[in-house]
């Protein structure tokens, strides 16, 4: 029998070793530090996922970061920046802070990655003060991505997860682009046609020039963006929606 915690915490352990920053680049933790954190003073701030901590030291001046990731060596390199973090799975362990600590927690593209989406989000929510923020990510719907939970990631099914959650969307914003024919020139790269493969390199060098133009040029339509990244408010509930369910389907 497979001990999942410990499996998890095993697998990544080493997943920011070979990482000396943020995979692949800084533009999209500069891009989320100027767009929510620009005025951003006097606050208390999680991140949940952190990585090797680039973020968290982006939009630290002025504020009080923390940050939690599941893999070792990126609390190593998240610490090696004095910045306080925890390694722990965020979906089946207690967050090591008190109810109502926070100001704003963030987790960008994390959420579809854990074995338990549900609690990991009841407890972001138990961490944030009443009306505080949750800055939070998931890859855009034309992103190639494996799923443990799939079709809970859509743009409209996640939202609906979010609200039956007690969280209030302000904001859906988009970032980066979706690679050209991303489905197809992923499928064709774990194949074995070797003129294939030619022809899908030369499509994904086509979709990054167009990405950058777009970026520069066009913004980011939320149908093709990279990421889905959602501004929400936090209204406390007391009960969680695994109770609320509980509770409505409960024979009578």
């Amino acid at each position: 029998m497979k001990n999942f915690g410990r499996d998890f915490l095993e697998s990544h352990k080493d997943y920011y070793s070979g990482v000396d920053g943020p995979i692949g680049g800084d533009e999209r933790f500069r891009w989320v530090a100027s767009s929510f954190f620009k005025d951003a003073r006097g606050q208390k701030i999680l991140e949940v996922g952190c990585g090797e901590g680039s973020l968290l030291q982006m939009i630290r001046a002025g504020n009080e970061v923390h940050g939690v990731d599941i893999s070792q060596s990126g609390v190593d390199k998240t610490r090696a920046k004095s910045i306080p973090c925890h390694c722990l799975d965020a979906s089946n362990e207690p967050l090591p802070y008190a109810d109502g600590f926070f100001d704003t927690a963030i987790t960008l593209e994390t959420i579809e990655h854990v074995e338990n989406p549900h609690r990991m989000l009841w407890e972001l929510k138990r961490i944030l003060k009443q009306g505080g923020t949750l800055v939070i990510s998931i890859p855009g719907e034309r992103v190639y991505h494996p799923f443990v939970y799939p079709g809970l990631f859509s743009r409209k099914n996640f939202s609906e997860f979010l609200r039956a959650n007690g969280f209030v969307i302000e904001q859906v914003a988009g970032w980066g682009q979706a690679p050209l024919l991303d489905h197809w020139v992923r499928g064709v790269r774990e194949g074995k046609n070797g003129a294939l493969k030619g022809l899908a390199e030369l499509v994904y060098w086509i979709g990054r020039k167009r990405n950058l133009l777009m970026r520069k040029r066009l913004g980011t339509p939320l149908r093709w963006a990279f990421c889905l990244n959602f501004i929400c408010r936090n209204e406390k509930k007391s009960l969680s929606r695994v109770e609320e369910v509980a509770r409505q389907t409960t024979p009578r």
